[in-house]
């Protein structure tokens, strides 16, 4: 099979997979079963095959010492974790319990599973990355990538997305199909950012330099400002 060709077995058998930044396990799945009765007719419910979520905010203990209270032993299913227990020893100081990525499949989907896909244990150790590879053929990469933090972790975030560049082009080299998935921090248009901090254009007068910087804005400014 040609590196990027979708395989015959992921065409024929199309799967339903969802990703969900809960921004805390325990609260949603608190919900989930109050709501639903049990996390499995939840699931069962909106037809998931794949469940992928980040900002967990639990740490492997947490998981081991509890794992109903994690959901991790619904009938049914594999659930596999990626958490910060506190060792990453980056600069924005990340402690333990913060971030955290799982992925939920059915019984008999996986095949291979990475909590450290990207190589290197400052990169990995936040509990951001998550490599699942179905049988299908397809490699899911359930991520919650860093935010800057106002410009401080700017580098550590491109450090991150390279690594995890490298991971897909791994995945496409040795034939599988490699998906990104999950909670990316990024922004493809100026719309999509807060009105606080959105880009705005500048257009200078006539055969000048049209200037482009993120600015300090007010609600009521436009999206371009003619000078």
């Amino acid at each position: 099979r040609a590196p990027g060709q979708v395989p015959s077995a992921m065409a024929a058998s199309p799967l339903h997979v969802v990703s969900w930044n809960v921004a805390s396990w325990k609260r949603a799945l608190e919900h989930i079963r109050r709501n639903h009765k049990s996390l499995e007719a939840y699931l069962d419910a909106l037809q998931v095959d794949v469940l992928l979520l980040q900002e967990t905010k639990l740490t492997s203990r947490h998981v081991e010492d509890a794992p109903h209270a994690a959901g991790a032993t619904a009938r049914g299913w594999e659930t596999f974790w990626a958490c910060n227990d506190g060792g990453a020893k980056t600069a924005g100081g990340q402690v333990a319990g913060l971030n955290g990525v799982a992925t939920f499949a059915r019984e008999g989907l996986v095949v291979r599973a990475d909590r450290s896909p990207l190589g290197s244990p400052d990169l990995d150790d936040e509990g951001r990355c998550l490599l699942t590879e179905l049988r299908t053929g397809a490699t899911l990469l359930n991520c919650y990538v860093p935010n800057e933090a106002g410009g401080g972790r700017l580098a550590y975030k491109l450090r991150w997305l390279e690594a995890l560049g490298a991971v897909v082009r791994r995945e496409r080299a040795q034939g599988r199909f490699p998906c990104v998935c999950g909670d990316l921090n990024l922004k493809a248009r100026p719309a999509d950012a807060h009105w606080a901090t959105r880009y705005v254009r500048a257009l200078g007068p006539p055969g000048g330099l049209a200037m482009e910087k993120a600015v300090v804005a007010t609600e009521d400014d436009a999206d371009h400002v003619v000078a």
